[in-house]
């Protein structure tokens, strides 16, 4: 898919943006409502796709974190503090709460909801 695309939307280069894009757009027709593919017994995606009945939040509820965990926001610059540090976790987390465990004097587990992203 990803040999496919790149030559008929990228080799050579569209002269501008828009061009671009119109590119990819008559691709991703194309390739999902107009062209068979051998490995889905020469159907369309569109045919056999099947929506999700999961809804997909705007926002991620509230995050309830234990008592022992401190709680930042991560701010705009994706940046949170702890104590003297600041971590960075990037842009995907901005306005998000994570928490900071300590589990001994040297050693901390950094948690997103219920994840442990790092242990430092």
């Amino acid at each position: 898919m990803h040999r496919t695309l790149k030559q008929e939307t990228a080799l050579p280069p569209r002269s501008s943006l828009k061009e671009q894009q119109e590119a990819f757009d008559r691709f991703r027709i194309e390739y999902n409502l107009e062209r068979p593919h051998e490995a889905l017994e020469y159907k369309t995606p569109e045919k056999i796709y099947i929506p999700s009945e999961r809804v997909f939040p705007i926002r991620i509820p509230e995050i309830a974190y234990a008592t022992n965990i401190v709680v930042e926001t991560v701010l705009d610059d994706g940046t949170a503090k702890y104590g003297p540090y600041r971590i960075f976790f990037g842009s995907p987390l901005i306005g998000e709460r994570v928490g900071f465990e300590e589990v001994t004097e040297r050693l901390c587990k950094i948690y997103f909801t219920n994840a442990v992203l790092w242990v430092c």
